[in-house]
């Protein structure tokens, strides 16, 4: 099925045996979202060592498990009432993983690489792995030295006229996420079920059948017709900005070490864990950010300053000399009046 199901073109019109597949469980519909659940690739099995500063020791426990635009993934240190907290640069100091990408276990689907897909983003957001993530091969040690950016956008009447609402499916507001949040209600509306890595429980899961002939004509109308969706900046933003370096792992040196090792702990060899293994490091380059504000180029205030200046420059005159011409006109007319009464008293 899976040969079936991803090896489509959405432009081509696809005619599928269905009746070859078991898509039913004891007479009922089978639930499509835990069968990818428990035909994902598990976090327990996957994770090979992970340490957190370098000393303290970390678990699958740490991971939860997340539904994203790239199907099942795994969110490390997402709790945010027991969120691990950085308190020192460099790569001691941050996250260090080995991990076994299972590559044995693979089948068609819709990325034709090895390796994982990592995306660093805030706690509450909802990860866009597929569309936002970077690729880590197997057989490498890869750093990755991040730093924190905020960003402030001004609303309207300035052209950027920033937004501060809210999504349905995340704590937090982005323009991808707000995109994403469109084309799933777009897909939603044509097809009337949705694709399994869609959030919300308004309507069903899709059937692969469903899947074949309405989710991926939808979403390449929605993208080749480029949808129009109300997404504009957010007013503030919180950005993780990763910079990726890679080392050939294991090296030579250490390989036939390594190989004796692996096959006496985990019955592997050297090609295996060249084809299925990799060293991942997440850490800070440094403890400081990066804040990006806009600032109206002009303001009230500003106004105001150039008014006064002006009228100093073409009036040439001040506060100061407007008081003193007032006080100037209020004496001359109260002398004129005072001598205007002594003449009626005279006459």
């Amino acid at each position: 099925m899976a040969t079936s199901i991803f090896n489509v073109d959405p432009n081509e019109r696809l005619y599928v045996n269905w009746t070859a597949y078991e898509i039913q469980q004891g007479g009922r519909p089978l639930d499509m979202e835990r069968f990818a659940k428990l035909s994902a690739h598990r976090i327990e099995d996957m994770l090979f060592d992970c340490r957190w500063r370098n000393v303290v020791k970390c678990t699958a426990a740490n991971f939860t498990q997340t539904i994203t635009d790239w199907g099942i993934c795994y969110t490390f240190n997402n709790d945010p009432i027991r969120a691990l907290q950085v308190e020192q640069p460099g790569s001691v100091n941050g996250l260090s993983l080995r991990f076994n990408i299972e590559q044995y276990e693979y089948t068609y689907g819709e990325n034709a690489g090895a390796g994982l897909k990592v995306l660093l983003h805030p706690q509450g957001q909802h990860p866009l792995v597929k569309e936002l993530g970077f690729s880590v091969p197997p057989g490498f040690e890869t750093s990755v030295s991040v730093r924190y950016n905020s960003i402030a956008n001004l609303p309207n009447p300035y052209r950027s006229n920033c937004t501060m609402r809210s999504l349905l499916y995340s704590k937090q507001y982005t323009v991808p996420l707000c995109r994403y949040e469109c084309k799933i209600a777009y897909v939603k509306k044509m097809c009337g079920c949705k694709d399994i890595r869609y959030q919300g429980d308004d309507v069903r899961v899709c059937f692969p059948q469903e899947q074949i002939g309405c989710i991926y004509s939808a979403e390449a109308n929605f993208t080749a017709n480029d949808i129009e969706c109300d997404c504009p900046v957010p007013c503030s933003s919180y950005i993780y900005e990763g910079r990726v370096s890679m080392a050939h792992w294991p090296a030579i040196h250490i390989a036939p070490q390594m190989e004796r090792t692996l096959n006496v702990s985990q019955n592997m060899s050297g090609e295996f864990a060249r084809n299925n293994l990799l060293d991942l490091k997440i850490y800070f380059d440094e403890m400081s950010y990066q804040e990006l504000e806009q600032r109206p180029d002009y303001d009230a205030g500003s106004l105001q300053s150039d008014v006064g200046g002006y009228m100093g420059l073409l009036c040439g005159m001040s506060i100061i000399t407007v008081g003193e011409f007032i006080d100037f006109i209020a004496i001359l007319i109260f002398k004129k009046c005072q001598r205007l009464k002594h003449r009626a008293s005279v006459l």
